[in-house]
């Protein structure tokens, strides 16, 4: 639900509806901003990226359970969903990722060491038959021993750079409360374009 539907939110509210969180749409747009004027962001001694292939999957599934351990999002915040859930949800994405859900996954290796990734996709058939010209970044996980050194910073610029080659706009969303994405996406001249709340409810207790 958009934050300024108040009678939507005030009607959920009243029927038993719980909000969970709230997530930012981020977007950009090539045509005001060219990849070209873009500055770089300050990568960390021994970053390497590079594309991920099928045998980087049980080391991505490891790293998720650690990035998503204690993460904020709705599947975690629910307090009636079982312990661990919302880790499986991320652990599930990532692996579907590799199965078509996505179009690339970068990884970030420090000294050898994959310390994090983000998934990227491009316009679906559908999009691409009404003339949506976009990609997106769906999803990202560092590791907790990488937070707040920049890695996703440059996770997302390398992102940029494939997708600029084909896709004139991007989109991804960031948690409200995710304050260091939301400084890199604005670092790299990301716009906040709308907002979302997630309420839950239910149904059989």
């Amino acid at each position: 639900v958009q934050p300024l539907q108040f009678a939507a939110i005030h009607a959920l509210e009243r029927h038993g509806f719980l909000l969970m969180d709230t997530l930012l749409d981020f977007f950009f747009d090539f045509s005001r901003a060219p990849f070209e004027k873009i500055s770089p962001p300050q990568r960390l001694n021994g970053l390497h990226v590079r594309l991920a292939n099928p045998e980087d999957l049980p080391e991505l599934l490891t790293l998720t359970e650690t990035a998503f351990a204690k993460h904020f999002g709705r599947y975690n915040s629910d307090p009636k969903m079982p312990a661990g859930t919302g880790t499986k949800v991320y652990q599930e994405w990532v692996r579907s990722s590799f199965t078509g859900a996505a179009d690339w996954i970068l990884i970030g290796e420090v000294n050898d060491q994959i310390a994090g990734y983000s998934v990227w996709k491009k316009a679906s058939a559908l999009e691409v038959k009404h003339s949506f010209d976009i990609a997106r970044c769906t999803l990202a996980g560092i590791h907790p021993e990488f937070f707040g050194r920049g890695l996703y910073t440059t996770l997302t610029f390398e992102g940029m750079r494939i997708a600029h080659e084909f896709a004139n706009h991007l989109d991804g969303p960031a948690h409200v409360s995710h304050y260091p994405v939301r400084r890199a996406m604005l670092k790299l001249g990301w716009k906040i374009a709308a907002a979302r709340h997630s309420f839950h409810k239910w149904v059989r207790d």
